[in-house]
């Protein structure tokens, strides 16, 4: 095996050209995304999500990555996730999916987007490409082991459960920064000049993200100024109105009290 070192210098192909067509593969499936004011988005969510992972898959991996099936995720306190083989078609195939959160999309520089979507496709390396370990497995679920850890540094992203310099590279919780002038950073900083990044994100009032550190790239970007809206009271207040039985449900419930064999009513707010 290369050393990190080297793997890390190492440029991988097409990363000279790669970017140049990316406004044109979205234009090219999705005709609608030259106007300003006319966009299918049902189109252009996926279509985006297609183009970066095989730029990302032709120039790191070759193309060998199979296809994932990608969507998004509200789960607090996470950027994104892989699963392997959890969707399965009609037909019985089974496909990997990558979900990555529309909030951090927000607020994250475009650069600092896509590194979550490419620390997933390293997850997908890791369990369909990667070394065999002891048990026989190409790894755990969820786990961030040393081969995964490697891998991420080939492509240019150092792994660290604080994302900063310094941290743990392995482990349940673990995140990236990148490698100034890595792979990468070089890619993606080319793709991102020629327009690459993903349109559609959580609608949050945000400041514009104009610059990151690629040293601690999660911890800057936009900076949320609004709060996530309280979830909806969905339960009301029942009544009886001889014995003070109390029972919650849904507003346009009927409840009885069997006790009395009274109707509860519906208290004030």
């Amino acid at each position: 095996m290369t050393s990190t070192n080297n793997q890390i210098a190492k440029t991988p192909s097409g990363v000279v050209s790669a970017g140049k067509n990316f406004q044109n593969s979205i234009v090219q499936n999705n005709p609608t995304a030259s106007s300003q004011t006319n966009y299918r988005p049902a189109v252009e969510v996926p279509q985006e999500f297609i183009t970066i992972f095989d730029e990302f898959n032709s120039a790191f991996w070759d193309g060998a990555l199979s296809d994932c099936i990608f969507t998004y995720t509200h789960q607090t306190r996470i950027l994104g996730y892989y699963s392997p083989k959890s969707l399965v078609r009609s037909s019985g195939e089974r496909c990997a999916k990558i979900a990555l959160n529309p909030v951090h999309l927000a607020l994250l520089h475009p650069i600092s987007a896509t590194s979550i979507l490419a620390h997933e496709m390293a997850h997908h390396w890791r369990h369909t490409l990667g070394p065999v370990d002891s048990k026989g497995n190409r790894g755990s679920v969820g786990y961030h082991d040393k081969a995964w850890g490697d891998e991420m540094k080939r492509i240019g992203l150092f792994p660290s459960n604080t994302g900063c310099p310094g941290g743990k590279e392995t482990g349940q919780q673990v995140m990236h920064y990148i490698i100034p002038d890595g792979p990468f950073d070089q890619l993606a900083t080319r793709l991102f000049e020629s327009g690459m990044r993903f349109n559609w994100h959580e609608a949050i009032d945000a400041e514009p993200a104009n610059s990151f550190d690629k040293a601690n790239p999660f911890a800057t970007g936009r900076s949320r100024k609004t709060k996530v809206p309280k979830k909806k009271q969905t339960r009301a207040k029942f009544t009886c109105s001889v014995c003070g039985l109390n029972a919650w449900a849904k507003p346009q419930a009927a409840l009885t009290c069997t006790t009395c064999a009274k109707p509860l009513i519906l208290s004030e707010k």
